[in-house]
């Protein structure tokens, strides 16, 4: 009874699922798919070999495609299928599909076994191990087989199989079947006839004729039968009687589920539920939208995007679809492609439509690539903005070549051919003469054109710059800049700002990380990333000297500080023997030395004190670790350490 009532909530469930149609015009308009075989539990077996199985235990049916399968049997909450390429597939409640056996010889599967195609019956127990010369077999109650000799073998335990009857024509035999205590053996001239097992200790039990015309024959759960009839109804058979089912006409197969309920295969090739005088046509859970999401909808040039999709079916489930399954259709590959990572990988700048389809529905999205690079070089002249041939469509995703004989480039760029010729004013697309606001020519080594094309053919936005020297090409919210010749040094004048002042000026190194003191340096540029400065000197002999990044403000300081460096040669205004020069330079200070030699050396004390008395000033300087210098009347009389 447990069984029986298992089975029956498992259909219902089901049936709740898959009866109505999804609805939605998208969905309406595709084919529907077929179905051709269901489960007792009501999974779904298609004619293209997929699965809509109850994977996750939620009683939501979910798709499983591209698993060959060929065959379908289920009992109460488990499954099986046979793949065209000889594997078995089980799964239970909760369980996704999985492959549990593999015999290419596999000819009929049933629960549990399998019949091969030498005759031997094999099964995830070894009770069938010893059948030999198998033609029919069956599994429920008990295991039973037909040999081709005609013996009609059951199992009564262990590994031993008995006969109960001879059957003079096992080729007859359509099915075989399980009712009971008996073997029900249906023939192919539609006669189902039943044969006791007890016939294994009493032949005395005769075959018994129950039904003719019989097309097709199923159990439910606690071997009962039901039996098709030629005429398109159904019987089921029970505590020996056979009694016809109201209101059933028009059926070829059975799945019987529960009393008298059952999945049926009508002529037309629907399946329905019917239970107690009443069908529900089955369906097949239809995909009634597609979320599609990219990772990042605004990427550049050589980035990988990501792209989420996912169906919602009728049935409220969603299963991911990955992008390598997608029926993908990008509207300019030539901008972005699907890669085998699973990915689009970005090839080009501009816009683009990706649109998924999937089950009759399909879901568009846009990509906008921009490149993240300035190209070289635009240039306006005459009010007409000029910008490079080969470069420019390159990065728009063309082919581009080169004639020298005519002098003419050639930009393929998905179906549209773009020629543009040397000293012309006219372009040719796809053919057709365009004129052009100016002529191609020669700019900095490079063949340009107008970028008014891009506008006029392409349906491209431009914006110049004028402050900047920048042509912003626009597709959408893709885009590609492209900057003129002095549009570098622009934008490190705006960045530097009061700093371009100094560029240019002459100064003598004082204490600066460990240069050559007093040497003569020129800064000739400061280096500027991440709003740090970075200076570079430069020698009469050419040398380069880069010194270290820093903050604006603190460059100035640098550079205004005598500490560091001096804005005047120290040699021409100080007058001194090259001896006191050599210890100035050492940074090294003597006994005798002024108060300007010693800050040339060592620069300004820490603190200082001076006492005066009777014509002597004595004045201390200290420079910290308990160094102190002491003047006396302006020249130094001792140091102490």
């Amino acid at each position: 009874m447990k069984r029986f009532m298992s089975a029956v909530l498992a259909c219902c469930l089901l049936v709740g699922i898959v009866m109505a149609g999804s609805g939605g015009t998208a969905a309406a308009a595709a084919a529907d798919p077929k179905i051709a075989e269901v489960g007792r539990n009501g999974s779904l077996l298609m004619e293209d070999g997929s699965l809509w199985i109850d994977s996750l235990g939620n009683r939501k049916l979910q798709h499983f495609p591209n698993m060959k399968a060929k065959a379908l049997v289920e009992e109460e909450r488990t499954g099986y299928a046979l793949t065209s390429d000889g594997k078995i597939l089980s799964w239970s409640s909760g369980q996704k599909p999985k492959v549990v056996k593999e015999d290419k010889s596999i000819r009929e599967l049933k629960l549990g076994y399998w019949l091969r195609s030498d005759g031997t019956v094999r099964g995830f127990d070894k009770r069938a191990d010893k059948l030999q010369n198998v033609v029919q077999f069956y599994n429920g109650e008990a295991l039973v087989a037909l040999t081709g000799n005609g013996e009609l073998l059951v199992n009564l335990g262990g590994d031993e199989f008995q006969k109960i009857d001879t059957i003079e024509s096992p080729s007859s035999v359509a099915d075989i079947a399980m009712y009971g205590f008996d073997v029900v053996v249906h023939y192919k001239n539609g006669d189902v006839v039943l044969h006791s097992w007890f016939n294994v200790w009493d032949r005395s039990d005769p075959p018994q004729t129950i039904a003719q015309n019989v097309v097709h024959l199923s159990t439910n759960s606690n071997g009962h039968l039901f039996l098709t009839h030629r005429d398109g109804t159904v019987s089921y058979f029970r505590s020996g009687e056979l009694n016809a089912l109201k209101e059933t006409k028009d059926f070829v197969k059975t799945v019987g589920v529960g009393y008298a309920s059952f999945y049926g295969k009508k002529r037309d090739g629907s399946w329905v539920y019917y239970e107690e005088g009443k069908t529900k046509l089955v369906t097949v859970p239809k995909i009634a939208s597609l979320s599609v999401k990219l990772s990042d909808p605004l990427p550049y040039v050589g980035d990988k995007v990501k792209v989420d999709i996912v169906a919602n079916y009728s049935n409220n489930d969603k299963k991911t679809i990955p992008l390598k399954e997608a029926d993908l259709v990008i509207e300019k590959p030539y901008i972005a492609e699907r890669s085998s990572d699973g990915t689009l990988k970005v090839k080009a700048a501009g816009t683009t439509k990706i649109t998924v389809k999937q089950g009759g529905v399909s879901k568009s999205v846009t990509l906008s690539a921009s490149y993240g690079y300035y190209l070289q070089y635009a240039k306006q002249v005459n009010g007409v903005i000029y910008i490079p041939v080969k470069d420019v469509f390159e990065t728009m995703g063309a082919k581009v070549s080169y004639n020298s004989g005519t002098k003419t480039y050639t930009a393929k760029l998905g179906n549209t051919v773009v020629e543009l010729k040397q000293g012309s004013a006219s372009a040719k697309v796809d053919g057709k003469a365009v004129r052009m606001k100016g002529t191609v020519r020669q700019e900095n080594g490079m063949t340009v054109f107008p970028a008014s094309l891009l506008a006029d053919q392409f349906g491209a936005k431009l914006k110049w710059d004028a402050k900047r020297q920048v042509l912003t090409v626009s597709f959408g919210q893709g885009h590609i800049w492209i900057e003129s010749v002095d549009t570098q040094a622009i934008d490190k004048r705006t960045a530097l700002g009061g700093l371009n002042a100094y560029i240019g000026k002459t100064y003598y190194v004082n204490h600066y990380q460990g240069w050559k003191r007093f040497m003569k340096v020129k800064l000739v540029d400061i280096e500027v990333e991440d709003r740090m400065y970075k200076p570079v000197f430069q020698t009469d002999g050419g040398k380069q000297y880069a010194g270290y990044s820093t903050t604006a403000d603190r460059l100035k300081e640098l550079l205004a500080d005598d500490y560091t460096f001096l804005n005047y040669d120290p040699y021409k205004k100080y007058k001194w023997p090259s001896s006191v020069w050599k210890l100035i330079e050492a940074e090294k200070i003597a006994i005798g030395m002024t108060k300007q030699q010693v800050l040339l050396s060592w620069g300004e004390p820490t603190s200082t004190s001076t006492v005066s008395g009777s014509g002597i000033t004595v004045e201390t300087w200290g420079y910290g670790y308990y160094t102190f210098v002491t003047f006396t009347n302006g020249k130094v009389s001792s140091i102490v350490r």
